[in-house]
């Protein structure tokens, strides 16, 4: 996405208070720390599908969701735009939950305490996320080794860019990988990430790679090289 285009979608989420200009079209995936759909923005200029993570309450203050949604939004926007990592649009609410989100996924009707404090983070959406795609190509092979030392490539580059920044991102695996249609790699999901002051970065990742911590990054790897 141009940065024009990006700064537009920005602002159009910044002047939202509720999830009445969005179409939600279709559950992509459930996770510990949210629930995403593929949605589209009703304005006409802003084309295209976007994702759409839906932070619920379990029972505590509104206050907790809104943390946990603005900490995974400020963890991404802290960092500078980065090809490998996603692109984050803004937070809304809390407000009503869109009854298609329940229609969508039932299970959250049950889940929720109140269905009027979800938040909502808005991002650039991407078809598939990498272990659907290496599922795909072990039934039948279509990615080109080209294709594969890209990905290698993207999955260090985007953990580069962390490390830069002294970002921890705490959840690495396959399915926080996103592949866009070139099948350049997304690193997404930052509901577990925390920036670390410089004088604590290398000890606090020292104590991580003694615990094993680190495995997933070298697992991912192995995977794609398979």
């Amino acid at each position: 996405m141009s940065l024009q285009r990006l700064r537009a979608a920005q602002r159009f989420v910044e002047s939202q208070k509720s999830f009445s200009n969005f179409d939600v079209l279709e559950l992509v995936d459930t996770g510990s720390n949210g629930v995403v759909f593929k949605c589209r923005p009703r304005d006409r200029k802003l084309q295209g599908e976007w994702a759409l993570k839906v932070v619920i309450n379990y029972g505590v203050d509104a206050s907790v969701i809104v943390s946990v949604a603005v900490q995974e939004h400020s963890c991404i926007a802290s960092l500078p735009p980065h090809r490998n990592i996603v692109e984050v649009f803004g937070t809304i609410g809390p407000a009503a939950i869109p009854q298609a989100v329940f229609d969508l996924c039932p299970q959250l009707m049950k889940e929720s305490s109140s269905l009027q404090e979800a938040v909502g983070i808005l991002m650039q959406y991407y078809p598939q996320d990498l272990e659907v795609c290496l599922q795909k190509h072990q039934q039948d092979p279509s990615l080109s080794a080209c294709e594969i030392f890209g990905m290698c490539l993207d999955v260090l580059l985007a953990l580069r860019h962390l490390q830069r920044y002294r970002m921890l991102h705490f959840d690495v695996k396959l399915n926080n990988f996103l592949v866009e249609e070139d099948k350049t790699l997304v690193l997404a999901d930052f509901g577990c990430a925390q920036q670390v002051a410089e004088e604590g970065f290398f000890f606090m990742s020292m104590r991580m790679s003694a615990e094993g911590n680190f495995s997933p990054n070298a697992e991912i790897l192995f995977q794609l090289c398979m």
